[in-house]
């Protein structure tokens, strides 16, 4: 892999034209309605998709029910859900075939529980070509141009 590659290989972190926030909320405070509101406070010409099965609109934007249910292509997915759904997000956004993706959930490796499901996950990610950031991560930050923390942010 040339260094051009690599490079090439995180874009969809660090110029994302699509995002799909995962798990996003009606509650303003749960953390996926505060990455929503962080991601739309730069937007900057990104088309922005929340996903949640029991909501058909949020912040003014029309809610999809999975991953599979947005139209055309999603560059990058920030993942907030609870740790039991996150392997079979990530199957959906591998099939969608996501470029790269956030995972902020906790509830993995820090657990005992959750080792086993880690192991699941880095499995299902390592026989993919999408990227993966996580989990249990703040999210990423480029100033003025995307943030997907799970802090407010002004």
């Amino acid at each position: 892999m040339t260094n051009a590659t690599k490079i090439n290989s995180l874009d969809a972190f660090f110029n994302p034209q699509s995002i799909a926030v995962i798990g996003v909320s009606s509650d303003p405070h749960k953390v996926g309605s505060v990455i929503l509101s962080n991601v739309l406070q730069n937007q900057m010409g990104i088309r922005i998709y929340p996903v949640n099965p029991r909501l058909n609109e949020v912040a003014g934007l029309k809610c999809y029910p999975s991953i599979m249910d947005i139209p055309g292509k999603v560059d990058l997915a920030v993942i907030s859900l609870p740790a039991a759904f996150v392997l079979d997000t990530i199957k959906e956004c591998i099939k969608k075939e996501t470029q790269a993706a956030i995972i902020i959930s906790a509830g993995f490796g820090e657990t005992e529980s959750g080792k086993e499901l880690e192991i699941e996950l880095k499995k299902t990610i390592t026989q993919s070509k999408m990227r993966v950031i996580g989990p249990n991560t703040l999210g990423i930050l480029l100033p003025g141009k995307l943030n997907t923390f799970f802090l407010p942010y002004d």
